[in-house]
C-alpha cells in the first residue's frame, strides 16, 4: 500500500517480503539466474524511504513502524503523518528492512548458484543518505548483506573513509563517469585519464565502475589498460593495503599504498596542464622502481617527478 493508502498492483508488502512471501522472490530470482546465468546481480537502489517500491504503508508494516518506534498500539499513522511527524524514525526505520531484504538476496543467490555475487548500488555514506536513496550502509555492513557495493561518480573526500568504515569489509566499488555518457550527443567526449582511473582505484577497495562503456575512445581504453595492469600487478595491495600521506603532500595528489613490505608510492596529475612533483620516498622501504618508466629508485630518496596533464607515476619499492 503506497503513502496516499492505495493498494499496489505491482509491488509486495515489505512484511511480507521479509517474512513467508520469500518464496516468491526467490522464485523470480531462480527464473534470472537460469536465463542470463550473471556472475553478479547488482540492485541500484536509489529510492526515497517514504515512496520507494518497499516502502509499505499497510496495517502489517504499520505495526512493525509501532513497535520499531516505541509508539503506543493505537498510535493513529499514515504517510502524511509519518513523514510530518516520525519522519526520521521512519527512515530509519526503513533502511534496517532495506538491509535485511539485500542479505536475503544474498544467502538466497548464493543458494542458488553459488559463486554469484550480490552487489549494490546506491550513494556514499552520508548524513542524508538514508533518507536521499534509502541506504545506511552501516546496516549493510552489520549483516554482511552483499558481496560488494558501488556507489557515487563524484569524490566526496569526507564520504569516502566513512563509507568503507560503515562496510565492515564489504568490498566498495567507486565511480568515474564519461562527459558526455549520452551516445546522441555530438559534443567532444572527455577521455578519462590514467590519474582519474588511479586515484578511484586508490579510493576504493573493490574497483572502479565506468559509466557508461558505449562512448569509450581509444584514449580511455588506454588508460583503463596501463591502470588495470598495475592494479594486476599489486592487487592484494589495492584490496587490503595501507593509504597513507607524505609529510608536506596533498593525498589527493600523491598517495602511499603499503602491506609493510611492498610500497607503492603514487603521483597523480589530475590537472590539465603539467605538474611538478618533489617526493621524499619513505626511508624504509626498499628499493625498486618506477612501474611505468622503470627508472630504479630507492627509500630514503627525494625524487623529482614532471607530470604531463592526466598521468601518474607509481615508485614500487620492496624490503
Amino acid at each position: 500500500m503506497d503513502k496516499d493508502g492505495n493498494p499496489s498492483d505491482g509491488f509486495l508488502c515489505m512484511t511480507l517480503l521479509l517474512g513467508d512471501s520469500w518464496p516468491v522472490v526467490e522464485a523470480k530470482l531462480k527464473e534470472k539466474i537460469d536465463d542470463a546465468h550473471p556472475h553478479c546481480l547488482d540492485y541500484d537502489y536509489e529510492y526515497s524511504p517514504f515512496g520507494g517500491p518497499h516502502s509499505c504503508y499497510c496495517p502489517r508494516c504499520l505495526s512493525a513502524f509501532r513497535d520499531y518506534a516505541k509508539l503506543p498500539a493505537d498510535t493513529k499513522l499514515d504517510g502524511q503523518i509519518i513523514k510530518e511527524g516520525y519522519g526520521d524514525q521512519w527512515i530509519d526505520f526503513m533502511a534496517q528492512r532495506v538491509a535485511e531484504m539485500f542479505l536475503k538476496f544474498k544467502e538466497t543467490i548464493h543458494r542458488l548458484a553459488p559463486g554469484t555475487k550480490l552487489s549494490v548500488y546506491s550513494g556514499y555514506q552520508t548524513p542524508d543518505n538514508p533518507s536521499r536513496y534509502g541506504v545506511n550502509w552501516e546496516y549493510m555492513g552489520e549483516l554482511g548483506a552483499c558481496d560488494r557495493i558501488g556507489c557515487g561518480y563524484g569524490r566526496p573526500v569526507e564520504a569516502i573513509p566513512e563509507t568503507i568504515e560503515a562496510l565492515a569489509g564489504i568490498p566498495a566499488v567507486f565511480g568515474a563517469i564519461l562527459r558526455p555518457y549520452d551516445t546522441t550527443k555530438t559534443e567532444p567526449q572527455v577521455p578519462l585519464t590514467k590519474a582519474r582511473l588511479l586515484r578511484r582505484s586508490l579510493d576504493a577497495t573493490g574497483g572502479v565502475l565506468i559509466y557508461d562503456r558505449l562512448p569509450m575512445d581509444g584514449r580511455t581504453w588506454f588508460a583503463i589498460a596501463e591502470i588495470t595492469r598495475l592494479v594486476a600487478a599489486f592487487e592484494e595491495l589495492f584490496l587490503g593495503g595501507r593509504r597513507t600521506g607524505l609529510p608536506g603532500l596533498d593525498q589527493a595528489q600523491v598517495q602511499a599504498l603499503s602491506d609493510g613490505n611492498t610500497t607503492l608510492v603514487c603521483a597523480i596529475n589530475q590537472r590539465s596542464s603539467p605538474a611538478q612533483y618533489t617526493i621524499p620516498l619513505p626511508r624504509d622501504a626498499g628499493r625498486g622502481e618506477e612501474f611505468y618508466s622503470t627508472q630504479k629508485v630507492a627509500g630514503g630518496e627525494t625524487v623529482e617527478c614532471l607530470l604531463p596533464a592526466g598521468e601518474v607515476a607509481v615508485y614500487v619499492l620492496s624490503k
